[in-house]
């Protein structure tokens, strides 16, 4: 899903490489509001 060059730019989230992958992945594949994705993922 995620791009080794893309990958340094997510150096220093608080969140694990593959979460932020998985969330623009699910926001993008569903049409999803980012409110709609904060509460898949709580």
């Amino acid at each position: 899903m995620i791009s080794q060059v893309s990958a340094p730019r997510l150096k220093g989230h608080r969140f694990p490489r593959s979460i932020i992958s998985y969330t623009v992945w699910a926001y993008h594949r569903f049409s999803l509001s980012l409110r709609d994705v904060e509460d898949l993922l709580a």
